[in-house]
C-alpha cells in the first residue's frame, strides 16, 4: 500500500498494480553551457500588470540586513 506523493504513479490493470516513482536529485544545479548566455530581450513586455505592481509592499527595511549580509558574503556590494 502506498500514499500519493509527488512524482509517484500507479499503473492499475485488472491483473496487476504497479507503483512507479522517479528518483531525482533534491539539489540540482544548472550547468554552464558551451555558449555565453544571451542578453535579455527588452522588447518583450513585462508579465506583471500595473495593478500587481501598484500593490507591492516596500519591505526593504525588513530585508535590508539579510540582503546586505548576502551581498557581503558573495562580494556583491556596490
Amino acid at each position: 500500500m502506498t500514499l500519493a506523493e509527488d512524482n509517484l504513479v500507479w499503473n492499475i490493470t485488472k491483473d496487476n498494480v504497479e507503483v512507479r516513482s522517479i528518483v531525482s536529485a533534491d539539489d540540482a544545479w544548472s550547468q554552464a553551457g558551451p555558449n555565453k548566455p544571451q542578453k535579455p530581450d527588452h522588447t518583450v513586455p513585462g508579465q506583471l500588470t500595473k495593478e500587481m505592481l501598484d500593490g507591492r509592499w516596500d519591505i526593504s527595511d525588513v530585508s535590508k540586513e539579510m540582503v546586505d549580509e548576502f551581498n557581503k558574503k558573495y562580494g556583491l556590494e556596490k
